[in-house]
């Protein structure tokens, strides 16, 4: 989180520095309840929320909701019925952080968890009841966060998971990746195309119906470019 900071730090040089420009182009607004000065979070468990706003000054608090969507092992077992997702928020408002979570239910599904990551990912975005489970808990945590109305709360959706896609996609268009969004039969998905696109506009259309507070935030992944800039030097 201390990285992502620096580089949100990095990318607002540019409209700091070029304010005439940034006038004419125009910005998007914040969103509701952020915080209008840079600020730093740090990933932190249960339990840990007075010890970690004792050690300094963050506004973030991260925890990550993993385990399979169709496991019996998921974040919605570690206390019953999704109550983990409640303690923690309560948590972390207490202590005045905003709670942040990344949401990385997808890979470790099944069937796809025992696979190469890239090809596990595929096979559950193509398989009907993997999807289905897949949905219904992200339900599940956003009704608990939508429990807690005025406050803001993050969800990062699916670390890695966009730049696997994007190397599916043919010359990135995302309309002819298939992915299972309606056929799934959820009724709140209905209408949405069974591609890459309605998956992204299934996880909106599911945040805005039950928990419009929640934030949605993407990695900015480099998966999709075929590298890893940590070991190579294209």
């Amino acid at each position: 989180m201390a990285a992502l900071g620096l580089l949100a730090a990095v990318t607002l040089a540019g409209p700091l520095a070029f304010a005439s420009e940034t006038a004419a182009v125009g910005l998007p607004p914040l969103p509701r309840g952020w915080p209008v000065t840079l600020e730093l979070g740090l990933s932190d468990g249960p339990g840990g929320a007075a010890r970690l706003r004792a050690s300094g000054r963050f506004a973030f608090r991260y925890q990550y909701l993993a385990g399979g969507a169709n496991t019996g092992q998921g974040w919605a077992t570690w206390n019953p019925n999704g109550a983990f997702a409640t303690l923690y928020i309560g948590e972390s408002l207490r202590h005045r952080m905003i709670p942040v979570f990344s949401y990385y239910m997808l890979r470790q599904s099944a069937p796809g968890f025992d696979e190469a990551e890239a090809i596990g990912i595929h096979r559950n975005l193509q398989t009907t009841a993997t999807m289905r489970a897949y949905y219904a808990d992200l339900k599940l945590f956003l009704r608990r966060a939508g429990a807690f109305p005025g406050h803001l709360i993050v969800l990062h959706v699916g670390p890695d998971l966009w730049g696997y896609l994007q190397r599916r996609s043919v010359h990135d268009d995302v309309t002819l990746l298939p992915v299972k969004v309606a056929a799934t039969g959820l009724p709140e998905l209905a209408g949405l195309p069974n591609t890459a696109s309605g998956f992204a506009r299934a996880i909106v259309r599911l945040r805005d119906l039950y928990a419009p507070n929640v934030r949605l935030a993407y990695h900015l992944s480099i998966w999709g470019t075929g590298e890893d800039i940590a070991y190579t030097d294209p």
